[in-house]
């Protein structure tokens, strides 16, 4: 795959079994720091979850702001895992409750009946909205795509 914003070995993040990628990119009135995210799930080890968990919330915080972060990826949990709800704490938003967005299930998406759980998010903090949710059928993975709009300050 090519992009307008390739990563390199040190855009990855150590600690985490499935990745964490972060780059910089230009927004338009600064840098935007844009994660993607992949801790383990609880169902695989729950154990490695937990202390996955913990390193991305404290990851997550550290990131300096007031710089816009879009952070996006399979979480492997919903808004019902206590430590995901703790990234609200940290000022991040997610797409679906900021949006109004409902319930948007994302896995299992290779079985013969739709997905019934929501554990792909778009989370950003220092935006001014994220929001217009939306899934999308991607190749090869028994997950949906997650499509959301985030708005970010003009600096005007």
């Amino acid at each position: 795959m090519f992009s307008r914003y390739p990563l390199s070995p040190a855009d990855r993040i150590p600690g985490f079994s499935l990745g964490v990628l972060r780059t910089e990119m230009a927004g338009p009135s600064g840098p935007v720091t844009v994660v993607a995210v992949h801790p383990v799930a609880p169902v695989f080890d729950g154990p490695r979850s937990v202390e996955e968990a913990d390193r991305l919330r404290s990851y997550l915080g550290g990131l300096p702001g007031p710089a816009p972060v879009v952070v996006g990826g399979d979480f492997n949990a919903t808004w019902d895992h206590v430590r995901f709800r703790k990234l609200r704490e940290l000022g991040y938003s997610d797409s679906v409750s900021a949006g109004g967005d409902g319930w948007v299930p994302t896995w299992p998406a290779d079985r013969s009946f739709p997905p019934v759980l929501g554990i792909d998010h778009i989370l950003a903090r220092g935006a001014v909205a994220v929001g217009r949710t939306n899934t999308v059928e991607v190749g090869r993975t028994d997950h949906l795509g997650v499509l959301a709009t985030v708005q970010l300050p003009d600096g005007r």
